[in-house]
């Protein structure tokens, strides 16, 4: 680790050198304002590892289904795309979220300033259409100090929301491989005050796996405009509908040689989900002078959800939301510039869930409905669990930009407060109600130093924290009611970067190191069916070094490659395995690669035609705590999942016609027709650890596009 840290040492200081004494152009790129820092600090200024993506990294030529397509280009993240739209897309930055059964965890994502991630850290990234955003802004690194129970980082969402006055319509359809159909339709307008983004589609895929039809439509509004005496007031609004998203689980390794099936008992017990879901946010700026505003923000996000498991039966109605105010002042003392932002944050989730037996449906139904009423027609049976969930989640913070010359130094200073309570309704003589309080000071510090116009260094240091679920507190394996033996992981990070920034070029150079205590263990029981619980059992370190950039060697050709090296091992983990206590110490924690490799050709070899060619190499992965069998069984290979590489190819062709515009597009996803898993299940009952993902797949779009602009 010293000669590591040493040798990043060196490329900074020769770059410096470099730098400083050579004469050097304006050619940097233009500042870049980055909301997820919560100050509004240019890209080339932040002390912590930040990527922006653009919307032709996810949109152009892209089906828009998976926000993988948008996360490949940036180091740190490992998508795990289990093709699995009742689960969701797994995130993992710096190997971070790598436990989350479905959805996000210990990552926060925003909405145009609007949380989606729920009071509990919970992320459903069903709010986000990549179809009506215009960019993703993603901080690699503990964001506790700055939002409070994050331990992973953020990811921020921001409305394509048009720029320039008039209008533009634009509508799409999407046809592929594996029944996938979708369409949809976009409006914008915009003038000297005001800005509006509508958009909605419907997407309906039978999947490759058996069992894995999912259909949903989804939409979007974004508001902004100006309005008298110096206020400024944003609007979102988001609706997601899904009558169906099944869930085809996981398979053993031997099981993979057919990575297309779905065992009958996910069948009988129709395991899947139906979910209603809605997002509201209103933000309102006032300027209270030149250098004074005050921020407020007010959101509510509510779903309803009914989730067959083997097992059981769950259904869910949660009411979540909060409100955020800001104060922000900026000074200025002769050369010295002061950004002083402070604010409190509050939010609360309730969440009313009750649980039954599943009793399946009857192999008639099976064999003669149409998939899409398979979930209705589950029996359930016994009442299970009964309660109500309350979270609320309060938090002070201030936090400080102070630049002059060449240096900047960032503090930030967070106090936060987390309630949970669960009271139990289950009509039984045995009262499992349960309530617990967290709290933490975390502070955060980070500097960047200006090397030329172009180029800056950076490093920070950090605390974070973060609770467990409401769904890891009720996953309780000794019954029903409230798990008080769950505490909240700790974190302490510290990192430190190079950015370099020209017209032609970009290189992003990051080396950090987490650790990790009262880290959280998912797992499963044979008798427990898919469902998983959780215990603090461990510690854990993880160091690594990100590389990314661009370079464009010619007109038309730009090439982007990033490369992320990460060691992450438990450094103390007693396990149990069945009576007999090991110690884990050096293992791999299980669900993260080591080694990740990406690269994206695109060349535009005349106007409006481009071809995109790109390649993926993951390493491979540990399935469960042991990296192995358990003691006394025989050492297989089906406790890893091999490492793969993966190739896919995208074209599209925009013919103009005045102010109409006509793109054909298509590509191809695994070229080469791999068997691989891009997703694991971390200590899977039955060593079901495996999510194959899809062979060779196809599709072909159309989309139109009237604009009117105006000057």
């Amino acid at each position: 680790m010293k000669i590591f840290f040493r040798n990043i040492i060196i490329v900074i200081l020769a770059h410096s050198a470099f730098s400083l004494n050579a004469q050097m152009t304006t050619d940097s790129l233009a500042a870049i304002e980055i909301k997820a820092s919560r100050n509004n600090s240019d890209l080339k200024s932040i002390p912590s590892a930040t990527t922006l993506v653009g919307k032709e990294q996810f949109q152009t030529n892209r089906t828009g289904i998976f926000i993988e397509d948008a996360l490949k280009n940036v180091p740190g993240i490992f998508v795990q795309n289990r093709n699995n739209f009742a689960q969701g897309e797994r995130i993992i930055i710096r190997g971070q979220g790598s436990r989350s059964a479905f959805g996000l965890r210990n990552i926060k994502v925003f909405l145009d300033g609007i949380p989606l991630t729920s009071a509990d850290g919970t992320t459903q990234l069903t709010g986000a259409d990549l179809y009506s955003l215009s960019s993703i802004e993603v901080l690699r690194g503990p964001s506790s100090q700055i939002y409070g129970n994050s331990s992973g980082g953020v990811i921020y969402l921001k409305s394509d929301l048009p720029s320039q006055r008039g209008y533009s319509f634009e509508n799409f359809l999407i046809s592929g491989s594996y029944g996938l159909f979708k369409a949809g339709a976009k409006f914008s307008k915009s003038n000297n005050k005001a800005s509006l983004l509508i958009s909605g589609n419907v997407t309906d895929i039978k999947g490759y796996r058996e069992f894995s039809n999912a259909r949903f439509y989804t939409l979007n509004m974004a508001f902004k405009k100006k309005l008298k005496k110096n206020y400024t007031l944003s609007f979102v609004q988001n609706f997601y509908f899904a009558p169906f998203l099944y869930n085809p689980s996981g398979l053993t390794y031997a099981e993979t040689s057919d990575p297309q099936k779905t065992r009958m008992a996910i069948k009988k017990n129709a395991s899947g989900k139906t979910l209603l879901q809605g997002i509201s946010g209103i933000n309102l700026i006032k300027k209270i002078s030149g250098n004074q505003e005050l921020d407020l923000s007010i959101f509510y996000l509510g779903r309803k959800l009914n989730n067959p498991i083997i097992g059981r039966y769950i259904d869910l109605t949660r009411h979540s939301g909060g409100a955020r105010l800001a104060y922000i002042k900026k000074i200025d003392l002769d050369k010295t510039f002061v950004n002083i932002r402070t604010g409190i944050d509050y939010e609360f989730q309730f969440d009313k869930r009750s649980e039954y037996e599943n009793k399946g449906v009857t192999d008639k139904d099976l064999a003669e409905l149409p998939i899409q009423d398979l979930i209705s027609a589950v029996a359930k049976g016994k009442l299970l669990l009964k309660q109500n969930e309350h979270i609320h989640n309060g938090g002070f913070y201030i936090l400080s930009d102070i630049e002059r010359q060449r240096f900047k130094l960032t503090m930030a200073l967070r106090y936060d407060l987390i309630n949970f309570s669960v009271a139990d309704k289950l009509p039984d003589s045995i009262n499992q109600s349960g309530s617990n309080t967290f709290y933490k000071l975390n502070p955060g510090a980070g500097l960047t130093y200006k090397l030329s116009d172009y180029s800056n260094i950076y490093s920070n240091f950090s605390t974070s924290f973060q609770t467990p679920t409401a769904n890891e507190f009720s996953n309780n394996i000794n019954g029903s009611g409230f798990n008080k033996q769950l505490q909240p992981e700790r974190t302490r990070s510290g990192e430190a970067g190079i950015r370099i920034f020209k017209t032609l070029y970009y290189i992003d150079i990051a080396a950090f190191y987490v650790r990790t205590t009262n880290q959280l263990i998912p797992y499963q029981t044979n008798s427990g069916g898919d469902q998983f619980f959780y215990r603090n059992a461990a510690a854990t370190q993880n160091k690594g070094l990100e590389v990314s950039g661009f370079v464009t060697p010619i007109r038309g050709l730009k090439i982007n490659m990033n490369y992320t090296l990460m060691d992450y091992t438990f450094i103390d983990y007693q396990y149990n395995s069945n009576g007999q206590i090991l110690q884990l110490k050096g293992n791999k924690v299980p669900g993260t690669a080591n080694h990740r490799i990406y690269s994206n050709l695109a060349f535009i070899p005349v106007k409006n035609f481009i071809i995109e060619m790109s390649g993926q190499w993951n390493g491979k992965v540990y399935t469960n705590d042991l990296n192995d069998s358990e003691p006394g069984l025989a050492s297989t290979g089906v406790f890893v999942n091999k490492s793969y590489w993966t190739f896919d190819t995208k074209v599209g062709y925009t013919f103009e016609a005045g102010s109409l515009a006509f793109n054909i597009f298509g590509g191809i996803n695994n070229l080469f027709n791999r068997n691989y898993s891009s997703s694991v299940i971390p200590n899977a009952a039955g060593q079901r650890y495996f999510e194959p993902s899809p062979a060779r797949n196809i599709y072909i779009g159309l989309k139109t596009t009237l604009k009117k602009e105006k000057s």
